[in-house]
């Protein structure tokens, strides 16, 4: 499996989310930016965001955290429905590995288990 070769500090997960939440962004493009935050309903819970879109937290539940998954649950996905791996170590290479070692990334050979 190849290693992904990011191009620009903007190429991973994080740094679009960074980008898309940036004051200065925004006004470039002549919209308003994420701070201050605004409603945008559900009592606060769903925000206006740069670009005409709107944000809402996700249940930590569902949608895991590596640190959840690995270090709090020994592994186990329980009820997860996704897992992010943005800040693991040793970059592209120790998020395949733990997704491997928790049954998560794509179909393994049983004999990678054991061997």
């Amino acid at each position: 499996v190849a290693t992904l070769s990011l191009q620009d500090q903007w190429s991973d997960d994080q740094g679009v989310f960074n980008r898309l939440i940036t004051a200065e962004r925004a006004i470039q493009a002549g919209d308003t930016p994420f701070y201050p935050v605004r409603s945008a309903g559900l009592g606060g819970r769903v925000v206006h965001a740069p670009f005409g879109l709107r944000m809402a937290p996700l249940p930590a539940e569902f949608f895991c955290s590596g640190h959840l998954v690995w270090t709090q649950q020994a592994g186990a996905t329980r009820s997860c429905m996704s897992v992010h791996a943005t800040f693991t170590e040793y970059g592209d290479a120790g998020k395949r590995w733990r997704m491997l070692e928790s049954g998560l990334w794509a179909v393994v050979e049983p004999a990678y288990f054991t061997q």
